[in-house]
């Protein structure tokens, strides 16, 4: 498998995006006339047109927000095993009597599109047709990021005002670290000493998904989740990925804080190096060949990649003012602690929105 192309058109903006699927769990039986009525009842979207599809049962909803034109794939199907509802990704706390429910609910729709110029926007109106077909959700299952369960209440919350909403809804991020059987030894010796934390949900925004490898122990996981909310806030701000050049994210006392994107194949050659930015080869250049499959030097390496993990991906360095070079991140608390992560006037104003809605 070689990924050269996908980098090459995501670095230009061209990035070929997946289609963005969610499954969502009725509390009550539906029909497939009941859909297409409550389609033809909303006034969200304008110019609504259904065309059937005879082989699977399903139907396309073309439409309009505004003067964009959308195109929704959605089909009421039988509850299938895959459909796996896994509380430790969901938006909120999941009762025991509600997972109950949800996992014996005999029916499901899904909800499939194509995201446009804003992946938020797209993202937002998909979650709108599902607030539109299933009033009575139990559960919804973000399929194109790795399953992420959502509620109701923070569906319903997503759509007040047509806020955005924020960037982490996007993705999700999967943390994997050394955890072997060592409960005989001090709780201080049983601490990860490694990780590798990487996203799944980037692909339907037309970019490479992200990832970090920590190849030592941190304090805590402080700031990761900021890490990969200022890489992907700049991936759709610029409609790219920025590859081998310093992207501004924060500041420390120390000075200002940058990270560099590298694709994974050529970022696996630089972990736990101190590799000059000037040194890192064009984008054109880079050897996107599958390695030595049976390398285990950190969380993250070759070994640890199956066919999912092999897809293309960004794996972030950090690199400071004073020292132009590649790092991983947190390796003191101090440093965390000290940490002030740049965000954009339009998410703060938005935020603050938010914050008035939940006053």
């Amino acid at each position: 498998m070689n990924n050269k192309q996908h980098y090459l058109d995501t670095a230009a903006g061209e990035g070929e995006k997946e289609a963005s699927m969610m499954v969502a769990i009725p509390g009550s039986e539906l029909t497939s006339l009941l859909l297409e009525q409550r389609l033809e009842e909303q006034t969200y979207f304008t110019d609504g047109e259904i065309d059937y599809i005879p082989e699977d049962g399903g139907f396309f909803f073309s439409c309009k927000k505004d003067e964009e034109e959308l195109r929704f794939y959605i089909s009421l199907v039988d509850s299938d095993p895959e459909y796996t509802i896994n509380p430790y990704f969901a938006t909120d706390p999941i009762s025991p009597e509600l997972y109950a429910e949800a996992s014996a609910a005999p029916q499901a729709v899904i909800v499939e599109c194509l995201f446009q110029g804003q992946p938020l926007a797209n993202y937002l109106q998909q979650l709108k047709i599902i607030q539109i077909l299933v009033p009575d959700l139990l559960l919804g299952l973000d399929i194109s990021a790795a399953g992420k369960v959502f509620t109701r209440e923070w569906l319903n919350f997503q759509l007040i005002d047509d806020l955005m909403p924020s960037i982490d809804s996007l993705y999700v991020v999967h943390a994997i670290y050394d955890q072997e059987d060592n409960e005989d030894k001090p709780e201080e010796e049983r601490a990860p000493t490694m990780y590798w934390f990487h996203t799944h949900g980037l692909a339907r925004c037309g970019l490479s998904e992200a990832e970090i490898i920590i190849p030592h122990p941190i304090a805590s996981y402080y700031g990761i989740p900021e890490l990969f909310w200022s890489f992907v806030n700049n991936s759709i701000t610029h409609g790219k990925i920025v590859f081998n050049e310093p992207i501004f994210i924060g500041q420390t006392q120390a000075g200002y804080e940058y990270l560099v994107a590298v694709p994974f194949e050529e970022g696996l050659l630089h972990v736990g190096k101190s590799t000059p930015i000037d040194d890192l080869k064009p984008l054109e250049e880079m050897n996107f060949e599958f390695g030595d499959a049976s390398s285990e030097r950190f969380m993250g390496d070759w070994h640890d990649r199956d066919e999912s993990h092999q897809h293309p991906s960004a794996m972030l360095f950090r690199v400071t003012q004073e020292n132009p070079v590649l790092e991983s991140f947190f390796e003191g608390f101090e440093d965390q602690n000290a940490m002030m992560f740049m965000r954009t006037d339009e998410e703060t104003a938005d935020m603050s929105r938010k914050a008035k809605f939940l006053g």
